[in-house]
C-alpha cells in the first residue's frame, strides 16, 4: 500500500446536479499521482438529475453514491462518515466548490507535517455569478458567514480557541470518529462539530496552501436571503458556543448565576435592536446593511439563550 494517506472526500447534495457536475470534474482534473483517494456523494432525494451526474463519473474517479432519505445537511455527513469506507483522512467539500489543481497533494502534505493536529481548514476564495455584486456583501461582517470567504494567509497556523474551519472545505483524521463522534443536527452542524472536538484534544490548524473557489450561488446576494440565514445561525450559536464554555465573560456569569445570565441576554438583545433600529436611519447603505444583518444574528442569538436558560423545549423557539 502507498505511504501517502489515503483520503476520503464527502460531499452532500440535493437538487444542485450542475453544480455538482462542476465539483466532480474539478476534482477530476487533480493532481492525483500516489495517493488513492474515494468520493462519496450523498444524494439527500433529489428529484433533479443528480444520480445521472454522480454515476457520469464513474470511469473517471473512483466514486460512491448514497442516499438520506431524512432532509438535513448533518443526516448527509452521518451517513457518509456510517457508511462511506473512511481512509485515513477525510475531506468534506460542499456541492458549489472548485478545488485548485493541487488540492489533494496539499491536503495530504498538511497532515503528513502536522501529526500532531487532527482538524484542518485551508482558503476559500469567491467567484460571483455576475459583475454587479452588491458592495455591501464583501463587507467583513458578513463575508465569512454569508458567502463562506476565508482566508488566514498562506502560512499554516494553528487556529484560534473561538474560530473554526468553512463548513464546505476542511478535513479531518478518521480518527476522530473512532470515539463515535457523529455531526449534531443544527443547521451549523460543522463549527459545532468542529468545536466539540477540540474540548476532546483535539488541535486544529489553517492550511494556507490548500485552496479552493467557492462559486456563490445568485440567491446568497439577496438581502432576504441572508437575513434568513443570519438569523439560523445566531440561533445554532449558542449551542455552538457552548463547547467554549469558561472562555468568555458570559459563560463564566452562566455558571455562577442563570438569572444575571437571562438579564444580559436580555439586555444584549435589547443593545441589539436599538443597533439595528439606529442602523436604519444613520448610517450609509453598506454599513447599514452589514449592521442590520450583524444584529439580526445577535438578536436570533441572544433568544435562543433565553430560550435555554428558561428550559423551554426546541419547539419553542422565536421567529
Amino acid at each position: 500500500m502507498n505511504s501517502r494517506p489515503q483520503i476520503t472526500v464527502v460531499i452532500c447534495t440535493r437538487n444542485r446536479a450542475a453544480s455538482l457536475f462542476e465539483t466532480l470534474q474539478s476534482l477530476q482534473q487533480t493532481i492525483r499521482e500516489n495517493l488513492q483517494i474515494e468520493i462519496v456523494v450523498v444524494d439527500n432525494m433529489s428529484d433533479d438529475n443528480t444520480a445521472e451526474v454522480i454515476d457520469s463519473f464513474a470511469e473517471k474517479l473512483s466514486i460512491t453514491r448514497l442516499t438520506e432519505k431524512r432532509q438535513g445537511k448533518s443526516y448527509c455527513l452521518n451517513r457518509a462518515v456510517n457508511e462511506g469506507h473512511l481512509g485515513d483522512i477525510v475531506a468534506f467539500l460542499d456541492d458549489d466548490i472548485t478545488v485548485a489543481e493541487n488540492w489533494f497533494q496539499s491536503v495530504a502534505a498538511s497532515v503528513e507535517q502536522h501529526p500532531d493536529f487532527q482538524i484542518f481548514g485551508g482558503r476559500v476564495h469567491l467567484l460571483f455569478p455576475t459583475d454587479n455584486v452588491p458592495s455591501w456583501v464583501m463587507r467583513g461582517g458578513i463575508r465569512w458567514w454569508a458567502l463562506s470567504g476565508v482566508d488566514r494567509g498562506e502560512e499554516d497556523i494553528e487556529m484560534a480557541p473561538w474560530e473554526w474551519p468553512c463548513g464546505g472545505h476542511f478535513w479531518v483524521r478518521s480518527i476522530v470518529f473512532s470515539g463515535g463522534e457523529r455531526f449534531d443536527h443544527l443547521w451549523a452542524t460543522e463549527p459545532e462539530f468542529v468545536l466539540r472536538l477540540r474540548n476532546l484534544g483535539h488541535r486544529s490548524m489553517w492550511v494556507g496552501r490548500a485552496v479552493v473557489t467557492h462559486r456563490v450561488q445568485s440567491h446568497l446576494l439577496d438581502y432576504k436571503n441572508l437575513r434568513r440565514r443570519a438569523v439560523r445561525l445566531g440561533r445554532d450559536l449558542p449551542h455552538v458556543r457552548r463547547h467554549l464554555s469558561g472562555t468568555d465573560l458570559a459563560s463564566r456569569i452562566r455558571a455562577k448565576s442563570t438569572l444575571l445570565w437571562l438579564m444580559l441576554c436580555a439586555g444584549n438583545w435589547c443593545r441589539h435592536a436599538i443597533r439595528y433600529l439606529l442602523s436604519c436611519a444613520l448610517c450609509a447603505q453598506d454599513a447599514r446593511i452589514e449592521r442590520r444583518l450583524v444584529s439580526v444574528m445577535a438578536m436570533a442569538k441572544n433568544l435562543e439563550c433565553l430560550r435555554l436558560g428558561l428550559g423551554l423545549d426546541r419547539s419553542s423557539r422565536w421567529s
